[in-house]
């Protein structure tokens, strides 16, 4: 009996803690940024797989958000822009990786 006791006591703290966990990652997703933000229109080479909504992240740790995506025609082509909104504590991190990844240039 007190086997079976002891299962059911250890199930009901695993499901507790899960569960709690579950929370605090939903949380994590859904959260805004809660500091001041800035934002910033930036022309892509390529916006394949990028959505409004999508994170900006450095280092695996949310920085922002993509608010819009814009196509625009010109003499030279079709231009890609990225409407992103970045914590204000994190634009200069946030310069150097738009600069890595192909960007043209942003607008503040």
């Amino acid at each position: 009996m007190k086997s079976v006791r002891h299962s059911l006591i250890g199930l009901a703290l695993f499901t507790v803690v899960a569960i709690i966990a579950g929370m605090f990652i939903v949380n994590a997703i859904r959260q805004p940024l809660h500091e001041a933000t800035q934002t910033y229109r930036v022309e892509f080479s390529d916006v394949t797989g990028l959505r409004p909504g999508n994170d900006v992240r450095m280092l695996g740790t949310r920085v922002g958000k993509v608010t819009g995506i814009d196509l625009q025609q010109s003499d030279g082509g079709e231009q890609t822009f990225a409407t992103v909104t970045v914590g204000k504590e994190d634009i200069n991190m946030v310069r150097h990786l738009l600069k890595d990844h192909g960007i043209k240039h942003g607008i503040a």
